[in-house]
């Protein structure tokens, strides 16, 4: 059983509109940095966003901006993280697993 005040790592990767312009990409990214501080993460590992072809459509679309980041985060934050990404108007796709 885990401590409640135990951190955990975790991988993110997201899926954003590859309609976007660089500075909707940039704040995109600003908006993840802040929604992951708010609920406690830290950050480990983050690479930039790029622009990469999907291996099959999702939603019409054939290529996304994949954002991807390893960090630390508490077990409690999970679902909070969760349900604000689920209601990100921009995310097409969005994976949060423990490593």
């Amino acid at each position: 059983m885990l401590k409640s005040g135990a951190m955990n790592n975790y991988e993110l990767t997201i899926l954003i509109k590859p309609d976007l312009g660089e500075k909707e990409v940039a704040k995109e990214a600003k908006n993840l940095a802040d929604l992951l501080e708010k609920a406690g993460a830290k950050i480990i590992k983050k690479l930039e966003p790029a622009k990469k072809a999907l291996a099959y459509e999702i939603k019409k679309l054939r290529e996304a901006y994949y954002f991807y980041l390893e960090l630390e985060l508490k077990p409690e934050a999970v679902l909070a993280i969760d349900q604000k990404l689920k209601l990100q108007e921009n995310t097409i796709r969005y994976l949060l697993v423990r490593k």
